[in-house]
């Protein structure tokens, strides 16, 4: 699942997963639209 960000998207779930294993835990920050809105803002998950 590609994040909204058309100049370098990241593949979301891979990320996470990636995250998890090598680290235990942790954070992906990734660009998407808060609700109602059409501009790109950073989120952590």
């Amino acid at each position: 699942m590609p994040d909204k960000n058309p100049e370098s998207p990241e593949m979301l779930l891979a990320e996470f997963v990636d995250v998890a294993e090598t680290k235990g835990q942790g954070w992906v920050e990734y660009l998407c639209p808060k609700p109602g809105e059409n501009q790109l803002s950073l989120k952590d998950t």
